[in-house]
């Protein structure tokens, strides 16, 4: 009888442990960002807002591949159409990427809006995004590092 109790509680305790585990993956997996390029979008709203921002986005993947060959070109043109440009580049660090709302973005922006009214609209910024914030940390382990 005891080697029968003694078995039970093993196994409720190897289950218990199991059960652990596939929560703390589940939790992690359900924070993952999406395998997608933020700046997808058509052709006709980056050029809207290319005009506006003065500022292009290339994002490249966890292999250092480009998501989107056409945010090169973006790029490209958005450079030739300013004349005598002061060109800006700016690489963002870990925790960020190229979401619409990530605050380097955001503040990149508005770095080159106000250079552009200093040097008369002759500046134009390109943000390279990469994959620095794989894991949505809010709320979750947003206190650790």
């Amino acid at each position: 009888m005891r080697n029968q109790v003694l078995k039970a509680i093993h196994d409720s305790v190897a289950l218990t442990k199991y059960i652990g585990i596939l929560v703390w993956v589940s939790l992690i997996a359900s924070c993952a960002t999406a395998h997608r390029a933020y700046h997808g979008i058509s052709d006709a709203e980056v050029q809207s807002e290319l005009e506006r921002d003065r500022v292009a986005v290339i994002e490249f993947d966890e292999r250092g591949d480009y998501w989107e060959s056409r945010q090169i070109r973006r790029a490209e043109t958005l450079i030739k159409k300013v004349r005598d440009p002061v060109l800006v580049t700016y690489i963002h660090g870990w925790r960020h990427d190229a979401r619409p709302d990530d605050g380097d973005l955001l503040a990149f922006r508005n770095f080159i809006k106000n250079l552009n009214e200093a040097l008369g609209g002759r500046a134009c910024g390109v943000y390279v995004g990469w994959r620095g914030a794989s894991v949505e940390e809010r709320g979750i382990i947003g206190g650790i590092s």
